[in-house]
């Protein structure tokens, strides 16, 4: 089952299943490990465990676990890779002063 549309949270949430659509969050968003995420990704701190594509924006801190599979753009200020994660697209680290911090805020 997935379940598609656009999530917007004011806490941290966690993804555990198969979504697609836009997701957002004001603290963290993380994508578990058997997860998977199709869309874009706002949040200030992102975690992805599982599988991702699509696109990131507005994040601080952008951390990869060592079964992350990512497909897509990420723009962040601070981008953690773990042994193992597979990232195919395009990778922007830019200071948090930068524009496209204030979207997320």
């Amino acid at each position: 089952v997935t379940v598609s549309g656009r999530l917007a949270f004011s806490e941290p949430v966690r993804i555990e299943g198969r979504f697609r659509g836009e997701v957002s969050s004001a603290y963290l968003v993380v994508v578990d490990s058997k997860a998977s995420v199709e869309g874009l990704v706002r949040a200030p701190k992102l975690i992805v465990l599982g599988k991702l594509n699509g696109d990131v924006s507005g994040a601080r801190q952008v951390m990869l676990g060592p079964l992350a599979r990512v497909n897509g753009r990420i723009t962040a200020a601070s981008l953690r890779v773990c042994e193992g994660a597979l990232v195919n697209g395009d990778l922007e680290i830019v200071p948090e002063t930068s524009q496209s911090f204030k979207q997320t805020e």
